[in-house]
């Protein structure tokens, strides 16, 4: 059910559903910057249920004292100028991170990265291969970047509306 949906809206909604798990294990749920105007053409349902995913994960992986910071940015690392047809959630944690080598099978179905910390967290290596579809499916990407023992960052890519999306607007609506 793809639709015009507040960012700002769907983290009101998720965050709550992490804070008391980050509370309990010291860490600092820090959402960062974020457009409150912000819309994108997405499920709402289903963009709740990838953020939820990530940020479980996010405290699953995170050592007590860390922090998980979420934003919304129309920048994908700051230095591509932007993309004015695009707009990136980003859920990023201070974790042990994932090895470059391993990035691409946590995604798939079944397969968790091969690490110490991986395998002391229960989980079936479901969660981010449902996500990715989901994100696809909403004509969007989930994307990872880490740096092994310096944290992950999850960015889910969804299409802008409004501003700078004018061609995919038209598409949405039609």
């Amino acid at each position: 059910d793809i639709a015009a949906v507040s960012l700002d809206a769907v983290l009101d909604e998720v965050l709550p559903l992490v804070e008391v798990q980050a509370a309990a294990k010291g860490l600092v749920l820090a959402r960062g910057p974020r457009d409150v105007t912000a819309r994108a053409w997405a499920d709402a349902r289903k963009l709740e249920q990838v953020l939820l995913n990530l940020l479980a994960n996010a405290v699953k992986f995170t050592p007590p004292g860390g922090r998980i910071a979420v934003t919304v940015t129309s920048r994908l690392d700051g230095a591509d100028g932007g993309r004015p047809d695009l707009l990136f959630v980003r859920v990023a944690d201070t974790g042990p991170g994932i090895p470059a080598d391993q990035e691409a099978r946590i995604f798939e179905p079944f397969r968790r990265a091969d690490t110490e910390a991986s395998q002391a967290v229960e989980g079936t290596g479901l969660g981010l291969a449902i996500s990715r579809d989901l994100a696809r499916g909403m004509g969007g990407e989930l994307r990872v970047r880490c740096r092994e023992d310096a944290g992950a960052a999850f960015t889910v890519a969804l299409r802008r509306v409004g501003e700078g999306s004018a061609a995919a607007d038209s598409r949405a609506s039609a």
